[in-house]
């Protein structure tokens, strides 16, 4: 008996047990796949609401467009209804499972500020959580790592990145969390390059007592950038950083790492611009924070020409810094880490 001969209550059972294993089988497998996460995303996150689809459904399409460069072959197996949505289910329910990189724009970048009081970076994301009982976990179950992206020009420009904090809090009536590299982190920068220095984990999610339901929700977060010193602050003088973003991703390493270089011709592969603009696009949704064109502009505005953000053919590399002296270096784990350039996906 083939597999394909089996009742279809089987079938779903088994891509249920093993879907990842069991959804490249075949064309109907894949479909099976498909609708499998389909129903996943419309048991969470609010998704049967028509205007969670009409505010953010045309930012999920671009986002799901954007990732045709790497997966449009799989994607025309499915024929839904609806491009970039009805075949692309898989690929939408984990983004909306995990919080979104958040990009800063250097289009909307002033390094020449005189304004001491205005942030680095401003900028919105969710958390997406679930609620049973009273106890409110993420998707994943663990605690949301927080990396933040920079550019260093030198040894020297590195040494002003421990005053550089980021602040983060839950409501524009919250107080700010603070997380911050730990203070000797420039004797570890030798070389100009692109950096990810890992900052900790978010502050833990709260939810509002009238939100203590069983269910899935959509926890905004605001982060900021700012710099703290005895000093005027000086980033917006100092061309040697600069900053490009924050991501969530925990790259598998178990072990306390303290950030990792990449090459600077890899910098433009960081961060998909459609990835945070669906990232703000969420979090606006939410209504617990104002927002301005700037931050969150039109679909039509920013849909424009979808380009390919990096080459998969390239292989990337990098170099982990661990805290402690006594974790010895492990190329072989290192490379099994997640690529920091593709998509992240929990399942």
């Amino acid at each position: 008996m083939k597999l394909d001969d089996f009742p279809i209550e089987i079938l779903w059972k088994l891509l249920a047990e093993c879907p990842r294993e069991l959804r490249s089988v075949n064309r109907r497998f894949y479909h099976l796949h498909n609708e499998l996460y389909k129903e996943h995303v419309m048991q969470s996150v609010e998704a049967n609401d028509e205007r969670f689809w009409i505010e953010v459904g045309p930012r999920i399409s671009s986002y799901v467009k954007s990732l045709d460069f790497l997966r449009k072959d799989s994607r025309l197996i499915v024929n839904g209804a609806q491009e970039y949505i009805s075949d692309s289910w898989y690929i939408i329910y984990n983004a909306l499972s995990y919080p979104l990189k958040c990009w800063n724009n250097p289009a909307l970048c002033e390094r020449d500020s005189l304004d001491y009081q205005k942030p680095i970076y401003s900028g919105k994301c969710v958390v997406p959580v679930t609620c049973r009982d009273g106890i409110i976990r993420t998707k994943t179950g663990t605690h949301i790592s927080l990396n933040a992206w920079f550019y260093i020009e030198s040894s020297f420009a590195a040494t002003k990145i421990p005053g550089l904090v980021t602040e983060v809090r839950q409501s524009q009536y919250g107080s700010y969390k603070k997380r911050s590299t730990q203070g000797n982190v420039a004797d570890f920068v030798k070389e100009r390059g692109v950096y990810c220095f890992h900052l900790g984990t978010l502050p833990d999610i709260y939810l509002g007592d009238q939100e203590l339901t069983n269910g899935s929700f959509l926890c905004p977060f605001e982060l900021r950038l700012v710099e703290v010193g005895m000093a005027p602050p000086m980033y917006f003088e100092n061309s040697g950083i600069t900053f490009l973003g924050y991501d969530f991703n925990s790259y598998g390493c178990s072990d306390a790492w303290i950030m990792f270089r990449i090459d600077p011709e890899f910098v433009s592969s960081i961060f998909n611009p459609y990835e945070s603009y669906l990232a703000s696009c969420l979090a606006q949704y939410t209504g617990a924070f104002p927002f301005s064109n700037v931050e969150c502009p039109s679909h039509e505005d920013s849909e424009g020409t979808i380009k390919p953000y990096y080459d998969p053919k390239k292989r990337a590399t990098r170099k982990f810094t661990y805290r402690y002296p006594r974790i010895r270096q492990d190329w072989e784990k290192e490379q099994r880490a997640a690529d920091w350039r593709a998509p992240h996906l929990i399942t």
